[in-house]
């Protein structure tokens, strides 16, 4: 969980300002700021509504941007793509899906941040894309419990993954 969030972090690409995107499913909108290296180059936004991705970025600078999410094991998740995205192939296309991606894992991140301040929280191998819930502050007792509960069924705690984001 949130390996793009933390592959764009750590070659430089990150976004400031978040506004939104924490809203029901078809109704998320958000803006924010393009940072590369801590320095603000551009500005992106979205809505589910529309359907679409606006990103405003000095073309070269996306080309470098580009290659160093892609030296640092960014994949794209191809698997919601707005109707208006341009073609994947250029760079403007992977740039806007890129961001996109980036916020939707920041806004994740938020929202499970809050849960894990008094519950522990996993990702179980039966359902990968989903974080199961138990009612008890994380600790190194409480993961050891588990670990040894439910073996190599639990392959993240959350908890831990949500560190240093």
């Amino acid at each position: 969980m949130f390996e793009n969030l933390k592959a764009a972090k750590a070659v430089g690409v990150t976004l400031s300002n978040l506004k939104g995107p924490s809203a029901p499913s078809s109704h998320r909108a958000w803006a924010c700021d393009v940072l590369f290296y801590g320095a603000k180059v551009g500005s992106a936004s979205g809505s589910d509504i529309k359907r679409e991705i606006s990103l405003v970025i000095d073309e070269k600078l996306m080309q470098q941007m580009i290659d160093v999410l892609k030296g640092g094991s960014f994949k794209l998740d191809l698997t919601h793509l707005p109707k208006r995205t341009p073609g994947l192939g250029t760079p403007h296309g992977f740039m806007s899906l890129a961001i996109a991606q980036i916020a939707d894992e920041m806004d994740l991140a938020k929202e499970l941040k809050i849960s894990a301040r008094t519950q522990t929280l996993v990702v179980m191998r039966a359902t990968p894309d989903k974080v199961t819930v138990f009612s008890e502050p994380y600790s190194h007792e409480v993961k050891g419990r588990l670990s040894a509960q439910f073996g190599d069924d639990i392959t993240e705690f959350v908890n831990e993954s949500l560190k240093g984001i």
